[in-house]
């Protein structure tokens, strides 16, 4: 199933990715279609134009309020609070909109990569100055995300990523190939609370694949479980698109994808993530408002996973493999 196609971007948004701020100086980024943020060779890691950010900005508490649940009877709210568990991928559940977010408010800010915004054992947030036009979407996010939580939404680590970056026809922004985000590998012998991640994308929102997949028998230290994903998506997988500028609470078990664009396009992107480690990742952006924020490098797993080659034991899950719709429910010809 293709993407289906979303508002075009204007000329005036093509020439101006980050207008000035109230009261700066007028700078203006003028993007061409040359590697922005792209891929290196589409395959590992995301390679993001560092932002230099400003030593003051602001402290915003979160406070804990009730709020009425969205959807509340998706599994997510069930599994963010527990650790993770590779067998939960055969249960599909969409993800929850939160409404409109506002995006032009994301592209007056630079690019963040992972940026930390909350400590655990913090109830507040630390925008640098470069990122408050987002300052009342964030806010609104991560006080609805305090009440689902509860309690221990205190202990949990914040970070933010904006990506604003023009995407040639036939290419994709992000990651390439169905993914989940917060998937926990073979680093992780014991596994944590999941995390989970508020994402927005505009135009060509991201696609979710709305069907069960069986990884619990993959070798998570041998195998790219990713690329266990793909092989399982095939024509007959019911795919289903956000909606262009909305705000989405995601669970790793949302496997899903970044659409390949039908035309060259501004996109934007953006994504909160409440873990319960702090992500330490080399390419993280730093935000100078926190001290002791390390990021060494150090070696993407990806390098020395390989592709699955495995049958799937469907026996393993007490299945056994699916007849064709027209044998066990065939179709009437209309009249």
């Amino acid at each position: 199933m293709g993407a289906r196609l979303t508002d075009q971007v204007s000329n005036q948004a093509v020439s101006a990715i980050v207008p000035a701020r109230a009261g700066g100086s007028q700078q203006l980024f003028k993007p061409s279609l040359e590697p922005y943020a792209e891929e290196e060779q589409r395959a590992l890691g995301i390679d993001y134009r560092a932002s230099k950010l400003s030593e003051t900005g602001k402290e915003i508490a979160v406070p804990h309020l009730w709020h009425p649940t969205i959807d509340g009877w998706n599994p997510t709210y069930r599994d963010i609070l527990e650790p993770f568990n590779f067998h939960k991928f055969t249960c599909p559940r969409p993800p929850i909109s939160l409404g409109r977010f506002n995006v032009e408010a994301a592209r007056r800010c630079p690019d963040v990569l992972r940026m930390i915004i909350k400590w655990s054992g913090d109830d507040s947030i630390r925008l640098p100055d470069e990122l408050l036009p987002l300052e009342e979407e964030l806010t609104r996010l991560l006080k609805y995300d305090r009440y689902v939580m509860g309690d221990c939404w205190k202990d949990f680590f914040v970070h933010v990523t904006i990506h604003n970056a023009l995407v040639r026809a036939g290419e994709a922004l992000r990651y390439p190939g169905f993914h989940a985000d917060g998937l926990q590998g073979g680093k992780f012998k014991r596994k944590l609370v999941c995390e989970h991640s508020y994402i927005v994308t505009d135009p060509h929102p991201t696609v979710f694949a709305l069907q069960p997949f069986f990884v619990a028998h993959i070798n998570e230290d041998r195998y790219n479980i990713f690329k266990e994903f793909d092989r399982q998506v095939s024509e007959r997988t019911p795919l289903y698109q956000a909606l262009c500028g909305h705000a989405y609470l995601i669970d790793p078990y949302m496997v899903h994808v970044s659409p390949v664009v039908p035309e060259d396009c501004l996109r934007t992107f953006v994504r909160v993530t409440v873990t319960p480690t702090e992500l330490h990742m080399p390419k993280n952006t730093r935000n100078p408002m926190f001290a002791g924020q390390a990021y060494p490098p150090r070696i993407d797993v990806r390098e020395f996973v390989s592709d699955p080659d495995v049958t799937l034991p469907l026996d393993f899950y007490g299945l056994s493999a699916s007849p064709s719709l027209k044998d066990v429910a065939p179709r009437q010809p209309r009249t």
